[in-house]
């Protein structure tokens, strides 16, 4: 196969020959020489143990890791440090959380995947067709998106009544 020198060196920010390439990936054992045709081009003899290497792109991962990633340059937009904030919602969603705990409420966090019968027949519901329905569902259990919260929570305690909670409210 081929790499092209102008690839490896636009993605790694380097500036290397193709030489210079040829022997970064014969310290990866990958088998290189420049191209007799044109000088943007590298030959690969990809080894057949190296069934990881397929397109040009793992060519120049490997070249990356020959250099050593802590050599490649930085480019600008990595030079600035940024301070990480939390969304305004998701504060909120945490006080909520707390507070409901604080009553003495349990959490619930069911799937969003159910059954067709958990969503509409055991709720003794119509099929309003308002549900989104899996084309190629891994399993029954898991065949539309629930449309309401109730047969996840009904589900939760099912499974969970054995748990020894002496108090459940809705």
């Amino acid at each position: 196969m081929t790499a092209e020198v102008s690839y490896i060196n636009a993605c790694t920010g380097l500036n290397l020959t193709s030489e210079q390439i040829s022997s970064l990936l014969e310290r990866m054992c990958i088998f290189s020489k420049p191209s007799s045709t044109d000088k943007d081009l590298v030959d690969i003899q990809v080894p057949i143990v190296r069934s990881d290497i397929l397109h040009q792109c793992d060519l120049m991962e490997d070249v990356a890791i020959a250099h050593g990633y802590n050599n490649l340059p930085r480019p600008n937009f990595l030079r600035s440090a940024t301070v990480g904030a939390p969304l305004r919602m998701n504060k909120l969603s945490d006080i909520v959380r707390k507070e409901v705990a604080h009553a003495g409420w349990t959490e619930v966090m069911s799937l969003i995947l159910c059954s067709h019968n958990e969503n509409y027949a055991f709720l003794n519901r119509k099929d309003d067709g308002k549900a989104i329905v899996l084309q190629n569902p891994k399993t029954i259990e898991h065949e539309v998106v629930r449309t309401t919260l109730l047969p996840g929570i009904l589900k939760t305690l099912r499974e969970n009544k054995a748990m020894g909670f002496t108090r459940w409210r809705f």
